[in-house]
């Protein structure tokens, strides 16, 4: 069984696409639990037409909790999830029809004889594209410079390279999550790759498995970093980019703190290490990201990070 977790929030205007392409999956024992975040579209509606039509199928989970971000809604759907095998779905792509069957075919494995025992996190390419589903690029990974091998965990806390809407994550990870969403994760998915890396396995799949949409109201948009005017534009907040920075620190600090005990000596002295960076100066600063190896992917991305950091 793979319980897949919707959150929505306003999603009205993308929904029903997103609804239809799961329904339409080659591989059938799935549920789809939703949690919407008081949205005040008509997305509630949409979501109580598709569960009528497919009561065995779609739970719509109770509640009027605000959760303002779709990080805190994914969080609290994966605690309450009970699967063996969970993915998330954004409301606003189009899933292609074999994404379950070669997930789970990916994860089954992964996984081999440590079924139900190893940690492991899959997760696949995407092809994007614009409101009305038009190509605008058949990779991601290509599209944002992604290398999906960076999986060490000195290489994860520096930069996120799985795509949420993409991984299906087991029962042994998500148990690894606690009951209580970390406070200083930056999303859901990058957490998740982390303790995969720290404890567990990261798979990729080289191919896409989703129609991701590019609109004015992403969350998280794929970002065309080879092209220079991208570049620039984002130079042009640096005060962005260096809370974006430290935002990885603290985030380092958190999973430190809650699986110390747990982690080899070399994962603590690192993230104890990368943690600590802006306690520094900025010489001790770049001599740490570069004796760590703690870089991200691309000569552009390195520039940043030293002239920044």
């Amino acid at each position: 069984m793979i319980e897949i977790v919707l959150a929505t929030y306003n999603g009205e205007r993308y929904l029903r696409e997103q609804l239809d392409s799961i329904l339409a999956q080659t591989y059938d024992n799935w549920i789809l639990t939703v949690q919407d975040d008081c949205s005040t579209d008509k997305t509630p509606e949409i979501l109580v037409e598709y569960q009528h039509l497919c009561p065995d199928k779609i739970k719509i989970l109770p509640g009027n909790r605000h959760y303002g971000c779709a990080k805190d809604n994914f969080f609290s759907l994966l605690l309450q999830s009970t699967a063996p095998y969970i993915m998330c779905s954004d409301q606003d792509d189009v899933w292609l029809a074999n994404k379950l069957e070669v997930t789970l075919k990916k994860m089954q494995e992964t996984e081999g004889t440590q079924i139900g025992r190893m940690p492991v996190l899959v997760h696949t390419d995407l092809s994007v594209v614009d409101d009305r589903l038009q190509m605008i690029a058949v990779s991601m990974a290509h599209l944002q410079k992604i290398d999906p091998t960076r999986t060490a965990p000195r290489q994860l806390v520096a930069q996120n390279n799985v795509t949420g809407c993409t991984m299906m994550i087991n029962r042994a990870l998500l148990c690894m999550l606690g009951e209580t969403p970390p406070h200083d994760a930056i999303m859901h998915d990058w957490w998740l790759a982390l303790l995969a890396a720290c404890f567990g396995k990261i798979a990729y799949v080289y191919f896409p498995t989703i129609l991701y949409r590019q609109h004015d109201n992403n969350a998280v948009g794929a970002k065309n970093t080879r092209s220079l005017v991208c570049n620039l534009r984002v130079a042009r907040h640096p005060s962005l980019i260096k809370e974006n920075l430290l935002a990885t620190c603290r985030q380092a600090a958190c999973f430190l703190e809650l699986y110390k005990p747990l982690l080899p000596d070399a994962y603590r002295r690192m993230l104890a290490e990368y943690a600590a960076i802006p306690h520094k100066n900025k010489l001790g600063r770049c001599a740490t990201v570069l004796r760590l190896g703690a870089l991200k992917y691309g000569l552009m991305r390195k520039l940043v990070t030293f002239f920044y950091i």
